[in-house]
């Protein structure tokens, strides 16, 4: 009988062997396919780790092994892992789920999930931890929360940039009026040479409002790269200290691109470049075909060229690696000639309106270089036609009678004095109806107007679109410009399918307005 219970014991010890040994491979199988990190710990070691969790942190198995658990962790998270520790065995609880930091062997840090609970492993109480890389659900929820400051900065930017233009044209008109009563070398007419040039720069800074905010609408043209960019960085780094380097290759295919907007665009990162450089060196400008993979977040399949200006200057800190693009952040003083904060937001926020993206890559120290994803042109080639014009600066006078619509009093007044200047008369209406009507009696008189002038927008009443399609019904051939100052609308771009015939863009000097009105008249005529 003894013999007989001693063989029984036998085989339950080898059956319960064989599950244990089953179990293990079981255990070691699920660690190995796991898609998340898997450690066992027990009494603060690590006693097993899977491939991912090593491959993640940047090390072998074999280094991981046998080490302070802690030592992978950020110091602010002792404390809760030595919770983690104290968590009782037989605790039925859900398991308990922390946010933590871990620390790869190169000293980078990852944003981790880490799920953990007690159980028996080896005969031994241990602690399992799945850990769970959630840098890229950080990036993401920091661009939601990035969008939503955009979104509204933007809709702001426009706004004032709008308003801005109204004041400008009110202020470069009137010094452009004034300059054609004055002799060249008379001092008055150079003081207010230097108001105008003065009054030119706030011109292209509400450019640059109005390329950030909504209302800055591309207008793509087939453009060459290569020239796009060279262009744009020659023109920034003309006196400065600072030799740029570029390589383009020669397949590189065009983007369909509005060149204004990129070359803004490159602008402000050549500019960014050059301030982290104060004592010269050379600059890397190149660009390449890539097509969009799983490691360029925000970009629809596809093929696109890729624009790299790498600088030497010391580089960006990580944790302001995510913020260079949020508008108003800036690590230079404020003041003249120093930063704004709105450089690298525009330049974001023009290449995002192209269909593309902005990436940085940065170690402290070492320099910067910025990314720039556009969209390649699906095979269209740049137009050799496309001829450069230019803009004659003498006021072209004319006659006839002018209709000008505006709900700006100072503009109504400008635009009267620069039209009777250049020999036209004028009339004013506050709104689109005001103007429908005007046009109409006029229209029945022995003076019918020659052309109408229409702000685009009107506070509380009808702006120049729909004003233009009631004219056109009353007068087929009516000759309508249009007015705006958000220069790059697109009703702008668009404006003869819409009505008009010509456009002028608030602020206007007097000899644009004039050479608008001469152009539209003049092909009324032929």
């Amino acid at each position: 009988m003894a013999g007989k219970n001693n063989k029984n014991c036998s085989c339950k010890k080898s059956k319960l062997e064989q599950k244990l040994i089953e179990s293990e491979e079981k255990f070691r199988l699920l660690m190995e396919l796991a898609t998340d990190g898997v450690l066992v710990v027990h009494n603060g070691k690590i006693k097993e780790v899977n491939y991912y969790l090593a491959k993640m942190c940047g090390y072998t198995i074999d280094e991981v092994l046998d080490t302070d658990l802690a030592s992978f962790f950020h110091p602010d998270d002792i404390e809760t892992i030595e919770k983690i520790y104290e968590k009782p065995l037989q605790d039925d609880s859900a398991l308990a789920v922390h946010e933590l930091t871990l620390i790869c062997k190169n000293g980078h840090l990852v944003d981790a999930e880490v799920i953990a609970g007690r159980f028996i492993f080896k005969n031994k109480p241990s602690n399992l931890l799945v850990v769970r890389d959630i840098s890229a659900r950080s990036w993401t929820e920091g661009e939601l929360v990035k969008a939503r400051q955009l979104e509204s900065i933007t809709a702001l930017s426009g706004g004032i940039a709008h308003d801005y233009n109204n004041l400008l044209t009110a202020i470069i008109g009137n010094i452009t009026l004034a300059q054609t009563y004055l002799d060249p070398d008379d001092k008055v007419f150079l003081l207010l040479s230097q108001a105008l040039a003065a009054s030119q720069t706030a011109k292209d800074l509400t450019k640059k409002l109005i390329a950030f905010s909504k209302g800055g609408t591309p207008d793509k043209k087939i453009a060459d790269v290569a020239k796009l960019v060279k262009s744009a960085t020659e023109f920034t780094l003309s006196g400065s200290n600072l030799k740029c380097n570029y390589q383009f290759p020669e397949n590189l295919p065009p983007v369909e691109v509005d060149s204004r907007q990129i070359g803004q665009a490159i602008h402000n990162v050549i500019m960014n470049a050059r301030e982290a450089m104060p004592q010269g060196g050379p600059l890397e400008v190149s660009a390449e075909n890539v097509k969009r993979d799983d490691d360029l977040p925000g970009l629809r399949n596809g093929k696109y060229v890729k624009i790299s200006i790498t600088d030497q200057g010391k580089g960006i800190p990580e944790k302001n690696l995510n913020r260079i693009f949020n508008p108003y952040f800036s690590t230079k003083k404020l003041g003249d000639k120093k930063g704004t904060g709105l450089g690298l937001s525009i330049c974001h926020s023009i290449i995002k309106k192209h269909g593309g993206n902005v990436i940085v890559s940065s170690t402290y120290g070492k320099g910067a270089t910025i990314h720039i994803y556009l969209p390649s042109s699906n095979g269209k080639v740049v137009d050799q036609r496309d001829a450069e014009t230019t803009e004659q600066e003498i006021p072209i006078f004319g006659e006839g009678r002018i209709l000008v619509m505006d709900d700006e009093a100072m503009i109504r007044k400008l635009a009267g004095e620069l039209l009777t200047y250049l020999g036209y008369t004028v009339d004013f209406a506050l709104d689109g109806s005001e103007a429908v009507e005007r046009y109409k009696m006029a229209l029945d008189s022995d003076a019918p107007f020659v052309a109408v002038i229409l702000d685009l927008t009107v506070k509380g009443g009808m702006g120049g679109k729909k004003a233009i399609q009631q004219l056109a019904k009353i007068d087929p051939h009516v000759i309508g410009i249009l007015s705006s100052g958000y220069c790059n609308d697109p009703l702008i771009a668009e404006y003869e399918r819409h009505g008009f015939r010509g456009v002028v863009t608030k602020p206007y000097t007097i000899g644009e307005l004039g050479e608008k009105l001469n152009e539209v008249l003049m092909n009324r005529q032929n």
